[in-house]
């Protein structure tokens, strides 16, 4: 079922932005000292890119074949959305295909409006502007973060001490994500490990 924008108040048509991880620890870096305050640390980095990458599905070179195509970077990255953060923003939002709870307690939700995710593409943006996607990026890493100062402090001083499981716990205990919490954080441990040799983020580690 293909859904079109302005089917519902608010709602903006699924449209994918591509971001390599790399340039995702650029803008998390860069957005740090205005939205949470002081500068970021190799540890805030690596737990905010290893979720975004598990939420989003955004790989660098995920077949290791040198490339990377806009279809793996981008192939849960929608709308800018970086963590897949439910709600709305600014009254913008989007819907797909998701999963709550797991195991047997798992339910599969079905785009529409009971099933929302922020949107940093606006309803009156043009989709198809590579400015425009960039764009919202930009305001979607900035909103994850201030979500995650706001929401989950605890999660951010465990990032700081390099606790990983510390910070998925802490992720979990607040109701980010319903998945089971040893899995997730398995899977964040494999993702950080394949990015944290990335130039900007061996920048911030270094600096940190």
């Amino acid at each position: 079922m293909t859904l079109a924008t302005g089917t519902w108040p608010g709602f903006v048509a699924r449209v994918a932005t591509p971001c390599t991880p790399a340039e995702l620890a650029q803008m998390i870096g860069d957005a740090w000292p205005a939205v949470v305050g002081g500068g970021a640390s190799g540890g805030h980095v690596l737990a905010c890119l290893a979720q975004i990458l598990l939420e989003t599905g955004t790989r660098e070179d995920p077949n290791h074949d040198g490339t990377t195509t806009d279809e793996e970077q981008a192939s849960g990255f929608w709308n800018g959305n970086a963590g897949n953060v439910r709600g709305t923003y600014l009254g913008a939002w989007t819907s797909f295909r998701a999963g709550e709870g797991h195991g047997a307690n798992e339910v599969i939700l079905q785009p529409g409006p009971n099933n929302r995710f922020r949107s940093y593409v606006s309803p009156t943006d043009d989709p198809t502007d590579p400015e425009v996607r960039t764009a919202a990026i930009e305001r979607g890493v900035r909103d994850y973060l201030s979500l995650l100062d706001r929401k989950y402090p605890r999660a951010l001083a465990c990032a700081a001490q390099r606790d990983y499981r510390g910070f998925v716990h802490e992720l979990h205990a607040g109701g980010y994500f319903t998945a089971d919490e040893t899995a997730y954080a398995r899977a964040e441990d494999r993702l950080r490990f394949t990015v944290e040799n990335l130039p900007q983020v061996v920048a911030f580690m270094e600096a940190a």
